[in-house]
């Protein structure tokens, strides 16, 4: 990174308005886009935390984290690169600081984030490839968890199904070993707790079958932990491909 390029956190509702209108408004289709008052809020409440990487030509790419409480995991909520700026290593550099801050602020043993599988979503010049988005995760070591993982609703529009879960950072003595050889992240004491925060809990009502299937995978014993490679032996939220929304 050059000696032009800084990485700070955001905290002012100004930035946060311009930084929003910049990355993220333009980065993610509107039905996986939370309102700018959501970002604004959270920042003010400490729940949320803004990293932005900036050059001479503004915001190039920006972190949003929120935890997923009362588990104790933290959700990579957004994160993303200005188009014109992808490529370039700036992503990387965000993501290591990103890890760190997290990691230093609250320690938490599991960094999590949701992205579009590259059978379910396909790619935009406005919105990215969810390809080469997987393949970003995976030179930094992400694994996906064995979920049937969908987005729930933001407000009033609809979940976001063909998701995956991707474990970021996962303390390693968390990792356990099952009879069968099964190797992953315990589901009721770890995982479970994630998803319903993501969720709700409790369940609302009217809590469908995919959101029911969701939560009997996270509350097995053992949650596999996949390579990225080999994200298609997770199972999807809907049993055949829709048309390209993204």
């Amino acid at each position: 990174m050059s000696a032009e390029v800084t990485i700070r956190p955001v905290t002012d509702p100004t930035e946060l308005h311009e930084v929003y209108a910049a990355l993220l408004a333009l980065s993610f289709p509107p039905s996986e886009l939370v309102p700018t008052d959501w970002l604004i809020d959270g920042v003010a409440s400490g729940a949320v935390s803004v990293l932005v990487t900036e050059d001479e030509s503004g915001p190039v790419a920006i972190a949003v984290t929120e935890p997923l409480e009362p588990s104790a995991a933290v959700l990579l909520t957004y994160f993303a690169t200005r188009a014109d700026r992808r490529g370039q290593g700036l992503g990387s550099t965000l993501f290591k600081a990103m890890v760190t801050a997290v990691r230093e602020r609250t320690h938490a043993p599991l960094l999590v984030a949701e992205v579009e599988r590259p059978d379910r979503h396909t790619g935009s010049e406005e919105f990215g490839d969810p390809s080469a988005r997987l393949r970003f995760y995976d030179r930094h070591g992400a694994r996906a968890l064995d979920l049937p993982y969908f987005q729930p609703p933001i407000g009033d529009g609809n979940p976001v199904h063909g998701m995956l879960l991707l474990a970021l950072h996962v303390d390693e003595d968390l990792i356990t070993t099952g009879q069968d050889g099964t190797t992953g992240l315990p589901g009721p004491a770890l995982v479970s707790a994630a998803i319903d925060s993501t969720l709700g809990d409790p369940p609302p009502e009217g809590d469908g079958p995919a959101a029911a299937a969701l939560r009997a995978a996270a509350a097995t014993p053992i949650v596999r932990v996949i390579p990225l490679e080999d994200y298609q032996q997770v199972s999807s939220s809907e049993p055949d491909p829709p048309d390209a929304t993204t």
